[in-house]
């Protein structure tokens, strides 16, 4: 029931956040001078969009298969479709930040394009 990536043997024990903002954050309101303002999570954004993409099968055996087609290696397997789909994201999430970490280029999705330079301001604009 672990994934080919990120769950292995240990897939029992219960899994820290890998970031604060890429674990199960939603968008939220904030204010700003009482200016609301929409808080975009960029990379809770780009998970959403690739799960959109997930494909699942049930296997003999009754238990669940599940992969991300844009993603090579995304795999995931579970007792149940719900517990399946939970390791993929599980999964998921782990593939992005090692292919961020070892600059692997990573798929474009809903025009969100992770594998962008940052680009810097001029302390002079602060």
């Amino acid at each position: 029931m672990g994934s080919y990536f990120g769950g292995g043997s240990n897939w029992l024990q219960p899994r820290p956040p890998l970031i604060g903002f890429i674990a199960f954050s939603r968008p939220r309101q904030i204010s700003i001078g009482g200016i609301a303002m929409a808080v975009r999570f960029i990379l809770t954004e780009y998970v959403n969009q690739l799960m959109a993409h997930a494909l699942y099968d049930k296997l003999e055996d009754g238990t669940f298969t599940g992969r991300i087609p844009q993603c090579k290696g995304v795999v995931a397997f579970g007792a149940t479709l719900r517990e399946c789909e939970d390791e993929l994201r599980s999964t998921l999430e782990d593939w992005i930040l090692v292919g961020l970490k070892l600059g692997h280029p990573l798929p474009v999705i809903a025009e969100i394009d992770l594998n962008r330079k940052p680009t810097y301001e001029p302390v002079d604009t602060v």
